[in-house]
């Protein structure tokens, strides 16, 4: 049960991670007039008048930036080993660089042999 309500928890933080970014810096201002720290001012202003933090607002984008594959494996694998699902293992595994599938390595030029 309570790995349950932490899935469906994980999956409302990356929704939540998905909506900074669908903030408008501000609508019908002047770009040009406007500095990149002026729009993340006014977009941390709308956030935290809705009652976000900014630590919140970091860790929701960051489970947000998991790539969806690495997500719901993470999910699959810790419901399968019966451990508890986690925000921080979500932000453990976003942290980990992405595995790289394994290459075979290749026979130098001058090792093939001449009939």
């Amino acid at each position: 049960m309570q790995n349950q309500a932490a899935e469906v928890a994980l999956r409302a933080q990356r929704a939540a991670g998905e909506v900074p970014r669908q903030i408008p810096a501000t609508p019908g201002a002047r770009t040009d007039l406007t500095s990149s720290h002026d729009v993340t001012r006014l977009k941390s202003a709308a956030l935290e008048h809705a009652g976000i933090t900014l630590n919140e607002r970091t860790r929701w984008e960051s489970v947000a930036d998991l790539a969806e594959e690495r997500f719901e494996a993470y999910i699959a694998e810790t419901q399968t080993a019966a451990r508890e699902l986690t925000t921080a293992g979500v932000l453990r595994l976003a942290s980990e660089p992405p595995a790289t599938p394994m290459t075979l390595p290749c026979a130098p030029e001058n090792s093939r042999k001449t009939s």
